[in-house]
């Protein structure tokens, strides 16, 4: 009877023993993400983990803070192979360079062509990111699209980045 008692003795302190390692671990578990001082940032977190997505609100401040523009031109069109415009079109072409902390998916580049007296004549949006996926912290992407071509226009033109 004794050993069957001291079988059950041991039973007891070994489920009394784990159970306290549990709380333990669960009460420090608690405490350290309570009283973690510096809160995770994208940066923080592991190369392999999506980063957490950007409301408009911080992606138009991030845009504005972060996001270059480089060689802005707009041109003509011109055709594959031949040194011959397309009639009717216009090219925007330049690079988008991401100067932040951060990976971002939507740039848009909003093009005002102007006529001879300065009046805008016509106004273009595109998503300079579109291709190649996620512009990553540091990467730079060159962009074009088409814009019709206006009889009014004098090559001069504001843009905005948002």
């Amino acid at each position: 009877m004794a050993s069957r008692s001291g079988r059950s003795s041991l039973v007891v302190v070994l489920v009394l023993v784990i159970a306290g390692m549990l709380l333990a671990y669960a009460y420090f578990r608690a405490k350290d993400a309570t009283t973690d001082p510096v809160p995770k940032t994208f940066t923080q977190v592991d190369a392999g983990v999506a980063p957490p997505p950007m409301s408009d609100e911080e992606r138009a401040v991030y845009v504005k803070e972060k996001i270059r523009l480089e060689g802005l031109e707009i041109g003509p069109n011109m055709k594959p192979g031949l040194d011959e415009p397309v009639p009717g079109l216009l090219e925007v072409h330049g690079t988008v360079l991401n100067d932040g902390d951060r990976p971002i998916d939507r740039v848009f580049l909003n093009v005002y062509p102007k006529d001879e007296n300065g009046e805008v004549i016509g106004s273009y949006v595109e998503n300079v990111t579109r291709k190649g996926g996620l512009l990553q912290p540091g990467q730079s992407r060159e962009f074009k699209f088409t814009i019709p071509e206006s009889k009014d226009y004098a090559g001069t033109f504001d843009h905005m980045l948002n």
